[in-house]
């Protein structure tokens, strides 16, 4: 795989941290956050403790910081450096809320971390990416799963907002794009039409098919095949098969 995305429940182990370290190292590109490192098996995912997570929290040799314990709660994510930071230019966002979460308290460990996305009050990071060998780790300071990061109601937020985790998603969605792809007509990103649409793609059999789940409008996007693009639009309803 290309990219792993740890969204839900985990129990971790000593065994899994290095399969990832391996798999990161080899040039995979992984999302992970606070408790999918806790090695608790009894679904505890509210009152464990840094006690509970792999290593006793010493996440250096994969994403480069030391969890200490738990941080403070915060409201708001703001990019950092916007200028100069290609998640933001990507998902042209600067901010992100209301959150009532809560950080970890982190060392940093290694100071060649990238700072992504911050707490806006404390300027704790919220997000970090480290470079590792041939791949990339997306660490998310969470105590909390990923999910209560899609509310979306900051003063950038509009009726079609993802949230920050599925900014996140599609950000590194894009970092490993496939040989088959879809984009909005014209453009280089996905867009609203390309959310009705389902996409396969079977390389072994040549095959790709797509299927317009919405029953009452057409949606038109640009299917991406190496370098061939190909604007198609699809009827309500629709599956077709292209070879």
């Amino acid at each position: 795989y290309k990219a792993l995305i740890f969204a839900g429940w985990n129990t971790a182990s000593e065994k899994q941290y290095g399969i990832l370290l391996d798999y990161v190292k080899r040039g995979g590109i992984l999302f992970i956050s606070l408790p999918q490192f806790s090695k608790d098996i009894t679904r505890n995912y509210t009152n464990y403790t840094v006690d509970d997570l792999v290593n006793g929290g010493d996440l250096s040799e994969l994403c480069g910081v030391r969890v200490k314990g738990r941080g403070p709660r915060f409201y708001w994510g703001t990019v950092y450096d916007y200028a100069n930071n290609d998640f933001a230019q990507t998902v042209k966002r600067h901010g992100y809320g209301v959150f009532y979460s809560q950080l970890g308290e982190l060392e940093i460990t290694d100071p060649e971390l990238e700072t992504l996305i911050i707490d806006q009050e404390a300027f704790k990071p919220l997000l970090l990416r480290r470079k590792l060998g041939k791949g990339q780790v997306f660490f998310l300071n969470s105590w909390y799963y990923p999910g209560i990061y899609g509310h979306d109601c900051e003063g950038e937020a509009t009726t079609n907002s993802h949230g920050m985790f599925a900014d996140i998603i599609r950000y590194i969605a894009k970092l490993a794009r496939p040989q088959v792809f879809m984009t909005g007509k014209g453009l280089n990103e996905p867009d609203a039409e390309c959310s009705f649409i389902n996409l396969a793609a079977y390389p072994d059999q040549k095959l790709i098919c797509l299927y317009n789940i919405d029953f009452e409008k057409p949606h038109t996007f640009d299917l991406h095949c190496g370098p061939e693009v190909k604007t198609i639009t699809l009827a309500p309803r629709e599956m077709r098969q292209i070879c």
